[in-house]
């Protein structure tokens, strides 16, 4: 795409005067310039390379008047600008992929994503040592796709909510179970798209051969009343395994004990909760057959003695 002389004058011109402080002279964009903008939409492979690299969201090329000086239109130039192009939106479509995979994890978002995702500082509660990610990593191996409807959860705050360099956000919806993924190309008719409903069911138990590497006691407030003084105690201990897997027992009344391995609402059971004392199992030798053992025979020993 050839300009004629003059306009490549008015543009130098204008250039010079800004780079030394001066007001440009005022110039009329030239025909040349008129009739790029306006091939952008006659449907050409070219057309839709330019249209891809000048009417983006983060252009404001059209905005230079006659300052603008449209790309020349030699073969291998354009062949450079489509690869460049071709590769941002392989970039984007995995993005989109990743993120609504059950693979994605919002403390290790990964290469794919900016490095300001990965959070500096954050706190993991009663996860195996080998979990590197912590609890996040732990939640992503219990989802499973769903077909619930999430425009209820949308209505709510996200808990994840990021921006990418190209301004698209993607952002995490969590109530109970219930886990919806999104993204939203940022301006005022964007629309919010749904890529992903997730339920989190409860993981397969640890194998009995596991070591437990982490007992923790817990104790939860539980209000059976409207009055401060209608509140009871709960008391929990959960053993965590060197893969992360976790298993829940309670003292009930009548001094029953519940069992559960892996409960989907861990999570929440923590954040209610307050530790009181820790043990580090690890090189104790103690499995999870055994613990699950033991647990039988104290529930065999309580029904015999009633």
């Amino acid at each position: 795409l050839a300009l004629p002389e003059e306009s490549v004058s008015a543009v130098l011109r204008a250039v010079r005067a800004r780079a030394m402080g001066e007001t440009p002279p005022t110039q009329v964009p030239s025909n040349a310039q008129k009739d790029f903008w306006e091939s952008l939409d006659d449907g050409s492979s070219r057309a839709s390379l330019f249209k891809a690299i000048f009417k983006s969201r983060l252009a404001d090329r059209q905005q230079e008047g006659a300052l603008f000086v449209p790309p020349v239109g030699k073969e291998a130039y354009l062949k450079k600008l489509q690869m460049l192009v071709d590769e941002e939106r392989r970039v984007q479509d995995d993005r989109r992929k990743h993120f609504f995979s059950k693979d994605f994890v919002t403390s290790v978002p990964g290469p794919l994503f900016p490095s300001s995702w990965k959070p500096t500082f954050s706190m993991h509660f009663a996860r195996g040592s080998s979990v590197a990610a912590g609890g996040d990593a732990a939640r992503s191996r219990q989802l499973e796709e769903s077909a619930l409807d999430p425009s209820e959860l949308l209505k709510q705050k996200p808990v994840f909510d990021r921006s990418t360099e190209d301004r698209v956000r993607f952002r995490i919806y969590r109530r109970g179970t219930l886990e919806v993924r999104t993204t939203q190309e940022e301006g005022d008719d964007s629309k919010e798209d749904v890529g992903a409903v997730f339920e989190a069911r409860a993981a397969a138990p640890p194998g009995d051969h596991h070591p437990v590497v982490k007992a923790t006691e817990f104790v939860m407030i539980v209000d059976v009343g409207e009055a401060a003084s209608e509140q009871m105690y709960r008391y929990f201990v959960v053993y965590e395994t060197d893969l992360g897997d976790v298993s829940f027992t309670e003292k009930l009344g009548e001094g029953a004990a519940s069992w559960e391995d892996n409960p989907v609402d861990m999570e929440e059971r923590y954040a209610c909760a307050r530790v009181l004392r820790v043990t580090d199992c690890s090189g104790g030798g103690i499995i999870v057959g055994r613990l699950k053992q033991l647990h039988a025979d104290g529930a065999s020993s309580g029904l015999s003695s009633r």
